[in-house]
């Protein structure tokens, strides 16, 4: 997990804004959105941290809650697919599309929650068998949910779409 902060203009004070996941040794996968610097530009990546409010523990994101309270530590939820007509539906309501690239999922009854507020970049994947060993596969990055969390599903954004530009721009 990687945490990406943002300085506060005319401060010393970092925000952390977005989510994201180290995909190699200098890189860290998150949406555009994130990375575009509109209105804030990344100034500052932590990795593996688990608890926010200590300086150093290797293990923390800010991703809120349905409450819309800060987190201090690190949550996961088992989440399914949403059949996509019902997504975008549901999206309309709300004034937005989905782009071609976008799939949605939502957690399932008695999930302990969903992609929520300051969870944007995070990764969606699962652990599959991969020579032997069990590796983690990204297949999606959080893209925006509603404000209320449960409203409606969470949005992702498809990794398989774009690995062909991921291979093609990251350098070992």
């Amino acid at each position: 997990m990687a945490i990406v902060l943002y300085r506060e203009d005319g401060s010393d004070k970092l925000s952390p804004l977005c989510m994201g996941s180290l995909i190699n040794q200098r890189y860290v996968m998150t949406t555009a959105q994130c990375a575009n610097g509109d209105p804030f530009k990344p100034y500052r990546v932590r990795l593996g941290e688990h608890t926010i409010d200590q300086e150093e523990d290797c293990n923390a994101n800010g991703g809120r809650n349905e409450t819309r309270h800060r987190m201090k530590s690190l949550r996961k939820a088992i989440v399914s697919s949403v059949d996509e007509a019902k997504c975008r539906t549901q999206y309309a309501l709300f004034g937005l599309t989905l782009a071609e690239d976008q799939f949605c999922a939502e957690a399932g009854a008695g999930s302990s929650g969903s992609s929520c507020h300051g969870d944007v970049g995070a990764p969606l994947g699962y652990t599959a068998g991969y020579y032997g060993t069990q590796q983690f596969v990204q297949f999606g990055i959080a893209a925006f949910g509603t404000f209320g969390c449960r409203e409606a599903p969470s949005v992702y954004t498809n990794v398989s779409v774009h690995v062909g530009w991921i291979i093609g721009n990251v350098r070992p």
